[in-house]
């Protein structure tokens, strides 16, 4: 016989007398449940105490109550709010930023893209399961991807670009470790070469996916669970940005020296904008004129320490460039977003 399992959360810790709250119930294995409003007046079972004591008291929501398993999409993303579709690329792109990675050989991840496995359509410049940054495509039925040469070291600093020009179907793929005294696991002195460039012709071509461009994250979807985030990535993102063409290496090389390019990209996110005295909000700044701003989900950690950090200040109200990192973790948890039960 299946066990029934029954978690649940209310909106607030508590509640005074006339006020009301709301109760977010998932149950597993049944269709029903019976909730009571009770006094605890004794909640140990020792058997050298009185025992478990408790009050049934009389209110309005005793009764049996519809339930249903409900699901957590665990794990942080940037959802950006893009109305017009503009990153719904199918012609020549460009994705380029500045990442962290921290499990790199954790599976597949996303770093930046509009990707959905259910429609295997989109694009996506993510880490694939050996931890090598990849650039993937999904044409609605097939996948074709370029992988870098060179794996990706942990908790290391990376610049990261990926272009495609369907006219030739060639995509470039390119990355190079933004190494300080400071910012990460490594310094200079390590005789570590993590520089790879690769071109290679991808069998096919882009599908629009009917999904959101996210940070972190591709979409999925269950019959019974319905939408989730897949491919969550674990580690730090910096600025990123995309062109609506296909840049060459040496145009890849002018972003990372912060070069302005002309025509200049169809978005810039620079994750240190919005700083205030007030703190800092979940909104990702694109100072471009396109204005395809950002949504964090599940509350991904701001003003962290970023590929610049010079390592003289600890305050990043002090140095708010240096902390333009924002940090990702496949298991983090906000709001469950489940349904009111009662």
């Amino acid at each position: 016989m299946a066990t029934t399992t029954i978690t649940g959360y209310t909106d607030r810790v508590s509640v005074a007398p006339g006020a009301e709250i709301t109760f977010h119930i998932s149950v597993e294995n049944a269709e029903s449940a019976h909730v009571e409003i009770v006094r605890l007046i004794h909640g140990d079972e020792h058997p050298d105490g009185p025992g478990f004591i408790e009050e049934v008291l009389a209110s309005s929501i005793s009764g049996d109550h519809a339930v249903k398993k409900q699901f957590v999409d665990v794990g942080n993303a940037v959802v950006i709010d893009d109305p017009a579709e503009r990153l719904a690329l199918t012609g020549p792109m460009t994705l380029h930023a500045y990442v962290f990675p921290t499990t790199p050989t954790k599976g597949r991840q996303v770093i930046l893209g509009r990707f959905s496995l259910t429609e295997t359509a989109g694009y996506a410049l993510g880490i694939n399961g050996e931890g090598r940054l990849t650039f993937w495509v999904g044409d609605g039925s097939d996948t074709d991807e370029i992988t870098s040469q060179v794996p990706l070291m942990h908790h290391t600093w990376y610049f990261v670009s990926a272009s495609y020009d369907p006219k030739s179907g060639k995509a470039l793929l390119h990355q190079e470790a933004v190494v300080g005294p400071y910012n990460g696991r490594l310094g200079k002195v390590a005789p570590f070469d993590h520089r790879s460039s690769i071109e290679q012709k991808l069998r096919i071509k882009p599908k629009s996916a009917t999904t959101p461009f996210m940070w972190a994250a591709a979409a999925n979807a269950a019959p019974i669970r319905g939408a989730y985030k897949d491919f969550v990535y674990n580690g730090k993102i910096d600025r990123s940005g995309v062109f609506d063409r296909a840049l060459t290496l040496d145009e890849m090389k002018a972003v990372h020296a912060g070069q302005q390019l002309s025509p200049g990209p169809l978005a810039f996110w620079d994750t240190a904008e919005g700083y205030g005295p007030d703190g800092i909000d979940d909104i990702v700044r694109d100072t471009t004129p396109s204005g395809l701003n950002g949504r964090g989900v599940q509350r991904p950690v701001r003003a962290m320490t970023g590929y610049n950090w010079s390592g003289k200040h600890d305050d990043w109200r002090v140095a708010p460039k240096e902390y333009g990192a924002i940090a990702f973790h496949d298991d983090a948890v906000v709001d469950c977003e489940w349904e009111p039960t009662v």
